[in-house]
């Protein structure tokens, strides 16, 4: 998919190097969010039953592809997903579900492979694990260096009341034939300058206004600008202008992942906690893991030092030997 080009009726998805996309719309200011975002998230579930034909189980959340960029010639692709979906396998086999090329679905089974958490925040609820692709997998990867950091944020104006979007798994309707996201829409709700308690523990977190469910724990968040609409006036005529304007999906940063909603039982209105399951009410405020954590992940020394090894490795099967 290097170089290629994709255009649909909205705009200009353009396929860069390893993959990675970057959108570009034709003024059209539609919330509607362009198909080649769908496809840089996987579902991932405890496999059940393993047979000829495959492998079952039930799904229970959603991770998206990240690559990580390197001067090196190795696509580095990982699967990001929220810690508390990894543990839920207790160190039992998983399967990732993505689309295959041709229709249909994939299964990428692991079970023993390592799983990377945050370096140094226990409370951080981040996994990493390395993707070795084949191609039949039809995935598309959010590059490393359109996860926001804090400046990217600044830098770019992105503040509360921007809108932001989810996609991941709708537990209920998943799709049989090939993988069906959902995407749930929403703003920024609080960017918090110190740390939220969440039961696990102090950590660093957004606050988004999104109705979260459980199949949506471990998707990408993107955020993208809010159309500003200022007036002048010409000749006495007040004429309203686009200062600044960022449509469809265009422009859009990964804002971090998923990490659950903020849940109240009904029985404890004015006690509210941060919970993963299905029960209380859902007060529409969802918790998000920032994307520097993602990054500070990724940038472990263990994979940064396995990546640098990977790019050497590479080079080295294909230089031409001197006997």
């Amino acid at each position: 998919m290097i170089g290629s080009e994709w255009r649909d009726r909205r705009g200009v998805v353009t396929y860069q190097r390893w993959g990675r996309f970057k959108v570009a719309i034709d003024g059209d200011s539609s919330v509607r969010i362009s198909d080649a975002f769908l496809n840089c998230v996987g579902f991932i579930g405890e496999v059940a039953v393993e047979g000829p034909s495959g492998v079952q189980g039930d799904l229970c959340g959603t991770g998206f592809f990240v690559s990580v960029e390197t001067n090196g010639p190795v696509r580095h692709s990982y699967f990001v997903t929220a810690r508390h979906v990894r543990n839920t396998f207790n160190g039992g086999k998983f399967f990732i579900l993505v689309n295959k090329k041709g229709g249909g679905v994939l299964a990428i089974q692991g079970g023993d492979e390592l799983w990377w958490d945050h370096p140094n925040d226990n409370a951080a609820d981040v996994s990493v694990i390395r993707i070795d692709e084949t191609s039949e997998m039809d995935v598309s990867h959010i590059g490393s260096s359109d996860l926001a950091t804090l400046e990217m944020l600044r830098k770019h104006d992105f503040g509360i009341g921007d809108d932001v979007f989810v996609i991941g798994l709708f537990s209920f309707a998943p799709g049989e034939k090939q993988n069906m996201p959902i995407v749930r829409h929403g703003n920024i709700a609080m960017l918090p300058n110190e740390q939220l308690q969440t039961e696990l523990g102090f950590t660093d977190a957004y606050l988004i206004e999104a109705r979260s469910i459980g199949g949506l724990s471990g998707s990408p968040v993107f955020v993208r600008k809010t159309v500003m609409i200022r007036t002048r006036r010409v000749d006495g005529e007040e004429i309203e202008q686009f200062d600044s304007f960022l449509s469809g999906a265009g422009g859009s940063l990964c804002l971090g992942l998923a990490q659950g909603h903020w849940d109240v039982k009904e029985s404890k209105i004015n006690s509210p906690g941060v919970m993963h399951d299905q029960h209380g009410v859902n007060m529409g405020i969802a918790i998000v893991v920032p994307a520097f954590k993602i990054l500070e992940t990724l940038n472990r020394t263990e994979l940064v030092n396995d990546r640098a090894d990977r790019d050497a490795k590479f080079v080295a099967e294909r230089l031409p030997r001197m006997d």
